[in-house]
């Protein structure tokens, strides 16, 4: 395709970033909770104040303090409690995570959005039981990544939804990456355009790293002790597909979840057992975060 017939003005990739807003929730609020929760030490009536500054923030720690997954024999009732029970690292993702679902405007009507949030959730949840099987340092950042790993996906959809829409159905028939078939679309692609969008909202180098590099085997350096976020993206979202939680045929990522179990060093037992753990995860907590 000529290059004249996929640039327009209004296919600017600068264009289309600048073109988004601030994140849903307040940025003071993500920005606060974020600062607050990097240090261990900070005060939690502090933290307290700040989420309940945002009643819909307010009500969304509160209902994951009370599920199942957390074992609660009686209700939680007070913020306080609730940033005790779940801890700093699972406070900053779910404000974080809660912020960016607002993003996916039509969800509840729109089944490409649905999806498109089912898959970055899954990912997510993904990302953080593989970083807790490897002893990976960074666990909540590996979910926060998960979540964020296909944003540009979305902003696409939103800005072409008839071009986007097209291009899930080639998808869904072939075994063409997302990010090929939008460079022959649109001369960039969804890395390209979530990267750009953190970099706008002033998000830390990890997480544009591991967007820019979460459909590649990045070349890890000799000193690295832990695999690279995006590594843990990639698996994570293979077996989210697999696990029909995407666009893409589950059977044709068979293959492609093989080879990346062996890439990262998992087993093929250790890998099914890992679906498995995601699969329930997703759907016991799935919910929490719409």
């Amino acid at each position: 395709m000529p290059t004249s017939q996929i640039l327009s003005p209004t296919k600017d990739i600068g264009a289309i970033i600048s073109a988004i807003g601030e994140l849903p929730a307040s940025p003071a609020i993500v920005a606060g909770v974020m600062n607050l929760t990097s240090d261990l030490n900070s005060d939690i009536d502090a933290l307290g104040k700040l989420i309940m500054s945002d009643q819909v923030l307010t009500a969304k720690v509160l209902k994951l303090s009370n599920s199942t997954f957390y074992g609660r024999h009686r209700q939680v009732s007070k913020i306080r409690e609730a940033i005790v029970i779940l801890g700093f690292h699972t406070i900053r993702s779910l404000v974080l995570a809660s912020s960016v679902r607002y993003l996916y405007k039509k969800m509840d009507t729109d089944k490409i959005e649905s999806c498109l949030w089912a898959h970055s959730v899954s990912t997510a949840m993904g990302c953080r039981l593989v970083a807790n099987s490897i002893k990976h340092p960074m666990v909540e950042e590996a979910f926060i990544s998960g979540i964020l790993h296909d944003i540009g996906k979305l902003i696409l959809f939103h800005k072409f939804p008839q071009e986007y829409s097209g291009l899930i159905n080639t998808i869904r028939e072939t075994k063409i990456d997302f990010h090929l078939l939008e460079n022959q679309t649109f001369g960039f692609n969804h890395v390209q355009v979530g990267s750009g969008l953190l970099m706008k909202w002033n998000f830390p180098e990890l997480f544009i790293d591991s967007i820019q590099n979460h459909h590649l085997w990045q070349e890890r350096n000799q000193d690295d002790r832990h695999l690279p976020l995006s590594w843990i993206i990639k698996y994570a979202s293979i077996i989210s597909s697999r696990l029909g939680l995407d666009f893409r045929e589950p059977n044709l990522c068979e293959n492609e979840l093989k080879e990346a179990a062996e890439k990262i060093g998992i087993s093929e037992e250790r890998s099914a057992k890992l679906s498995e753990q995601i699969l329930t995860s997703y759907n016991q907590e799935g919910n929490l975060y719409k």
